[in-house]
């Protein structure tokens, strides 16, 4: 479908960086060229009516389809040139096609999706469609990254093959009931543990371009923070950006979570980042105010939405 200013202007709220921009200009534009290049290598496939140009876009998850047994898919785009209650029943019929053509391939699967809080008819019709909302996510921001200058600092040190049974643990004990993985019944508790747990540990070994922990003593480890570069193409010119993705503090270290959020603000500053971010569940008060505490401010909201056709096993 072609992309008018109406898409350009929705594509620039589902930019991981929009806030980021003062024109919705750059990064719809940014946004939409991704999209495209991903759909013309057939890595996102789409769902469209062509006379009212609604799309859905989404893409097929090989690795959690088979660490979940079960087939996974995420939205990454909803647009229309409709309003209102015209998008919203263009949207729902096209959801109801996307997963009739995707009930059609599987006996069971999940397909989940994270959109702004702006786009208010997209959330409207997946609502109205008989989807759950399962967390409500807020991204802070610190965009004066080469200022960074809190007056303590804490020994670190980047996590080894050694540490990973010790961050396994701490992961999997640290429950966050508002994340996905634990608010969304699709989902056992047990296998939602188990999933932070190997996403820590697939992290220590290269999936993370950096896990920081305490270098306090000799004792293990107990807590953990990761990290990603982000790419060029996410990024305003000229800026470098990282984001902070998964952390976990064992009460054996309780009180490392301002330390090591502040220590990785050091280590992207000493690496020439610009801008660095990281989210949350609305509902973590603690982690918002440390946030805050250190420089960051609100950047944008968003909700995670899913369908299921039943439970893991």
């Amino acid at each position: 479908m072609q992309f008018g200013k109406d898409t350009i202007a929705q594509a620039a709220s589902f930019h991981q960086s929009n806030f980021l921009y003062r024109s919705e200009e750059f990064p719809g534009s940014k946004f939409l060229e991704s999209l495209q290049a991903e759909v013309e290598s057939g890595r996102v496939l789409f769902v469209e009516n062509q006379q009212s140009d609604t799309a859905i876009y989404y893409r097929h998850l090989p690795w959690d389809s088979e660490y979940f047994e079960t087939p996974t898919y995420r939205i990454e785009f909803l647009t229309s040139s409709r309003s209102r209650d015209s998008a919203i029943r263009e949207y729902r019929l096209l959801l109801d096609r996307l997963i009739a053509r995707m009930r059609s391939a599987h006996d069971r699967l999940y397909v989940f999706s994270e959109v702004p809080s702006q786009a208010i008819d997209p959330i409207q019709s997946l609502c109205l469609s008989g989807w759950k909302m399962v967390e409500t996510r807020l991204m802070y921001y610190n965009d004066a990254l080469q200022r960074y200058d809190y007056p303590h600092r804490f020994p670190v040190r980047a996590a080894s093959l050694d540490d990973i049974p010790n961050l396994r643990e701490v992961a999997s004990s640290a429950r966050n009931n508002f994340d996905r993985f634990h608010s969304d019944c699709f989902f056992s508790l047990e296998i939602a543990d188990e999933f932070l747990a190997t996403f820590v540990e697939n992290s220590v070994k290269g999936f993370a371009d950096v896990t920081l922990v305490p270098d306090l003593d000799a004792n293990e480890p107990g807590a953990f923070l990761t990290g990603n570069f982000v790419a060029p193409t996410e990024a305003p010119p000229d800026a470098k950006i990282a984001k902070m993705v998964l952390s976990a503090v064992g009460g054996k270290r309780r009180g490392w979570y301002v330390k090591l959020i502040s220590e990785m603000s050091y280590f992207f500053k000493d690496r020439g980042i610009d801008v660095c971010y990281m989210a949350t569940q609305s509902t973590n008060k603690a982690v918002i105010r440390t946030w805050e505490k250190l420089g960051y401010s609100y950047g944008k909201s968003s909700h995670v939405f899913s369908y299921a056709s039943e439970g893991t096993k």
